[in-house]
């Protein structure tokens, strides 16, 4: 089996450089080995290309992992994923194709082993060696939150092991013990899947957005960001923190002698929350929207942002400035989210 220097992954190799040097390695094996190494690389290579321009990372426990990820306490795969097994997990992240200048977020989704005659169960998280959460399961009642928020810090820059995640299980039991059928293994939590994203701060409209951001109502991409070109605009958000939220956005406005104001009103999952109203040769109106947790928690970390113009816009060539017939509104220049609880949002809100 090949196996390719983890330091390799580690430099700054464009795609195109390491895929070359996996396919030099795999010329030297025999047609056996390259079989079974084609294989493993759809799971650890490809991962690494598909995921970067997605910003997203997903692990399905019902199917074989990417080599990028060693476990240990985990049963064989089922058709959903996978038990745990004993009174420990731990999973061993190898490389991850993210920056590691950024914040990672974290989605499990786990099925507990819980039922009428084994009502609770337990689990300590563990975030390279620092205790990060406790997930208390009961029977009847919603799961916990087990969104881990892994700040920069905490990732380990220079070790081969990237991130490592132990999971300390209170009371496994096996289902043959409880009578329950003739299972031995000692049961806890079941792993589904796993899903790794950046925590992004700071959507910058100059450039491609991220996956958890989809637009519509926006032209191209410019130098300086993104001009409106509908008299609706529409922003819809996922994968965000289910806590109290800041969202300010960095904006201006078309404004000539014809057209001297936009009044913009801004919907929040349907619901009128605010109004912009920009003037010629004034301030701009205050864009941040705090956002209360209940919204998040009722959308599971979804959000939904309607931007509609009061007024009548025009393009600049109905105006007689220029050929653009695109009709301009605001332009979007940045969006920065922030928690509450975030010592960085009382920066954002001066």
């Amino acid at each position: 089996m090949l196996i390719v220097n983890i330091n390799l992954l580690k430099m700054k190799l464009d795609q195109d450089d390491l895929i070359k040097i996996v396919y030099e390695q795999i010329e030297e094996l025999d047609k056996e080995k390259k079989d079974h190494y084609e294989n493993n690389k759809k799971l650890s290579v490809t991962y690494k290309k598909d995921y970067m321009t997605k910003q997203m990372l997903y692990y399905d426990f019902s199917k074989e992992l990417p080599s990028n990820l060693d476990v240990s306490g985990l049963s064989g795969i089922e058709d959903w994923g996978r038990w745990s097994d004993g009174p420990v997990v731990e999973f061993k992240f190898y490389y991850l194709p993210m920056n590691k200048e950024e914040d990672l977020i974290l989605k499990f989704y786990i099925r507990p082993f819980v039922y009428h005659l084994r009502q609770y169960q337990t689990v300590k998280i563990f975030v390279n060696d620092k205790h990060m959460d406790t997930w208390k399961y009961k029977f009847g009642q919603s799961f916990p939150n087990t969104i881990l928020e892994i700040p920069r810090q905490m990732l380990n820059n220079k070790e081969d092991i990237f991130l490592k995640i132990k999971f300390e299980i209170e009371n496994p039991v096996s289902p043959i013990e409880l009578n329950y059928n003739e299972d031995e293994r000692k049961i806890g939590i079941g792993f589904m899947n796993i899903s790794i994203d950046k925590k992004i701060r700071d959507y910058d409209f100059s450039k491609e957005l991220p996956s958890n951001l989809v637009v519509s109502g926006l032209s191209g991409i410019e130098h300086w960001g993104r001009w409106s070109d509908s008299s609706v605009v529409e922003f819809e958000l996922s994968n965000l923190p289910i806590n109290d939220l800041i969202l300010k956005f960095d904006t201006i406005a078309y404004l000539t002698n014809k057209q001297q104001n936009q009044i913009v009103s801004v919907f929040i999952n349907y619901v009128k929350y605010k109004t912009w109203n920009y003037k010629e040769n004034q301030v701009l109106p205050n864009t941040t929207l705090k956002i209360p947790q209940q919204i998040l928690n009722e959308n599971k970390g979804h959000l939904y942002i309607r931007f509609e113009f009061e007024n009548q816009i025009f393009s600049p060539f109905e105006l007689g400035h220029s050929f653009d017939t695109r009709r301009l509104g605001i332009g979007f220049k940045k969006l920065i989210i922030t928690e509450i609880n975030d010592p960085y949002a009382k920066i954002i809100q001066k």
